[in-house]
Order: C-alpha cells, then sequence, then structure tokens
C-alpha cells in the first residue's frame, strides 16, 4: 500500500502504484492494499496546500471511484489524525477531527456519484495511540461506535458498516533522552490499540525521537 502520512501526493502515488500492478500482471480483482489518499490530513500536516481543498477533494473521490469500480479489493480514502496528535489534542479531538473528515470524504464521493456505503468501504481510519492504557482502548472502541452513528444516518445498512482500523504509536509520547523507556510506553500503545480492536498496528522504533 502507499503510506504517505501528511503527503499531497497521494494522486501521483496512486497512479504510480496501479501502473506497477499493471506490469506485474495483477488481475485487478486480485489486487489488495490502499491508496491511502488523505487530502485532508495532508493540509493539517502541513498548514498549506498547493491545490485548493475543492480540489484536493476531488481528486481524491475520483481515486475512491475508480478503485470501487475497478479494484474492489483495495482500499483508497485513509483518514489520518497524527497532524492533531503532534499538536497536542487529547483523545475527544482527535475523535472529533477523524469523524470529521470522514463526514467529508463521504461527501466529497457522493458527488462523484458514490452511495455512502461503497465510500465507506474505501476509508480506512488511522489513529495515533499513546501510552494512557485504558483511555486508548476506550479512543478506539468509541471510533466504532461513533461511525457506526453517522453511516446509520447515512443510511447504511447495519451490514455494510464495516470499518477498518489503524493504529500508529504517536511520536508525542516518546523522549528523546531516555529512549530506553520508549520500549515500555511503545509496547503499552500496541497493547491497547490490540484491545481497542485495531486490525493494524505500527509501532515506531524507540529510539525513533533520536532520528535517523
Amino acid at each position: 500500500s502507499v503510506q504517505l502520512l501528511g503527503s499531497t501526493g497521494y494522486y501521483s502515488a496512486a497512479a504510480t502504484l496501479a501502473a506497477l500492478q499493471e506490469r506485474r500482471g495483477i488481475a485487478p480483482t486480485q489486487r489488495l492494499g490502499s491508496f491511502n489518499a488523505d487530502p485532508l490530513g495532508a493540509l493539517a500536516a502541513r498548514g498549506f496546500s498547493y491545490r485548493k481543498a475543492e480540489t484536493a477533494l476531488a481528486q481524491a473521490a475520483s481515486i475512491a471511484a475508480l478503485t470501487a469500480t475497478s479494484f474492489p479489493q483495495m482500499k483508497s480514502l485513509q483518514v489520518a489524525t497524527f497532524a492533531y496528535d503532534n499538536a497536542g489534542c487529547h483523545a475527544v479531538q482527535e475523535l472529533a477531527a477523524a469523524v470529521a473528515t470522514g463526514i467529508e470524504y463521504l461527501r466529497a464521493c457522493e458527488a462523484q456519484g458514490l452511495a455512502p456505503e461503497a465510500t465507506a468501504a474505501q476509508i480506512q481510519f488511522s489513529l495515533a495511540v499513546g501510552c494512557d492504557q485504558f483511555l486508548e482502548i476506550a479512543k478506539f472502541r468509541a471510533l466504532r461506535a461513533l461511525w457506526n452513528r453517522v453511516l446509520e444516518a447515512c443510511g447504511v445498512p447495519s451490514a455494510q458498516r464495516k470499518m477498518t482500523v489503524h493504529a500508529r504509536t504517536s511520536r508525542r509520547v516518546l523522549t528523546k533522552r531516555d529512549p530506553w523507556v520508549n520500549l515500555l510506553r511503545t509496547s503499552i500503545g500496541c497493547f491497547a490499540a490490540a484491545v481497542g480492536g485495531a486490525e493494524l498496528i505500527t509501532v515506531l522504533p524507540f529510539d525513533d525521537a533520536i532520528g535517523p
């Protein structure tokens, strides 16, 4: 999959990945992964964009529409909250940002002719996970309840309200001067994400704060 957190290059990256799959002879129905287009997450991470937000949303929605019709096993959209976590937001604010972003993607895709249930199948949520164990477990479980309510309000049948959740350990909780403590912090975060129901978990290296 294309993993470009905070990047505006998802459009060309998606085209490159699709071309590579084509070159390797992978049938469209057998292609797996995600293009991870997240224009609003990229805007939040960078603070500016070379394109209007409306244009970026339309491009992401066009990727979703193409993916839904041509690559049924793939996802196209990502709702990532790492920019907000790095900025110091708390769990409730992170959930609010995630749900609001997801709703904007539902609206953008609807303008491209995609039904809410088709768009929901294209979205992967990606949240930061810290080391407050029980709070993080509750956060991930709350996300599912909130998104289920959004899809219910959109008229999506209960059987089609499934969601994929990815967790990545937060950079904000990592210390630079005593990195060994990060082993404990990332272990707690990984455990909390798993218990909270995340299907995909990325644990940053314990010395990530030091740099390459």
